[in-house]
């Protein structure tokens, strides 16, 4: 068995599990990351296209997404603590279906709108290059945390450089901020409104808690 390090995140891994990417090899888990974030901004992307253009060419993948379920369905530690600082939640349960032909395949995934008590220090949106080109945003990747996989993956709006600087020295928020655009998805801190979405692999089972986590680190 041989052991290589993945050029995305770092971390060690069987080379028979190997993935290549545009950096290099990659793990595993860093390559189902990469297969789900390209399977939503492709969604996204054919969304766009189809509502532009009022139709979808035959054989393109069809997409669908279920009625989303809001209310507070979510009670982790970081919600009860987020509750007790004042703050208060809108949940919505997601589902996304991709059909390329007779295969479809599911993925479940998670929206909060948070609103805190008051602003935060930090002012900034989180996502993917894709995701500010989509939406006609102009992004900054100045911020830099020394974290390689971190800032080639997620790009960075903000109005509070120096804030948002000392709150990505956190590895847990790093983490958390790219498991979220690695989903296809984006967080934002805007006054003091935080939203957040994010989507699991298919199949998978993701923790409920990673958006109010964020949120809950936030002062």
């Amino acid at each position: 068995m041989t052991t290589i390090r993945c050029t995305r995140c770092g971390s060690s891994c069987d080379d028979s599990t190997a993935s290549f990417a545009e950096s290099g090899l990659i793990c595993d888990p860093c390559a189902r990351g990469e297969t789900a974030r390209d399977a939503a901004q492709m969604m996204q992307s054919a969304q766009a296209a189809e509502r532009a253009a009022g139709f979808t060419p035959a054989g393109a993948p069809q997409y669908s997404t279920a009625p989303a379920s809001v209310g507070p369905r979510h009670h982790t530690s970081a919600h009860e603590a987020l509750r007790a600082r004042g703050a208060t939640v809108q949940q919505s349960n997601l589902s996304t279906t991709v059909s390329v032909g007779p295969v479809s395949s599911t993925r479940d995934g998670l929206k909060e709108i948070w609103t805190l008590p008051s602003a935060p220090s930090v002012q900034a949106t989180f996502a993917s290059e894709g995701f500010f080109t989509m939406v006609k945003k102009l992004f900054s990747r100045e911020i830099q945390t020394g974290d390689e996989a971190f800032d080639r993956a997620v790009f960075i709006q903000t109005t509070t450089p120096e804030a948002t600087q000392a709150w990505l020295a956190s590895p847990e928020v790093r983490s958390a901020l790219a498991t979220i655009v690695n989903s296809g998805e984006s967080f934002s801190i805007e006054g003091s409104t935080v939203t957040g979405s994010v989507y699991w692999d298919v199949g998978a089972v993701g923790s409920p808690e990673v958006i109010a986590q964020l949120a809950a680190s936030l002062r």
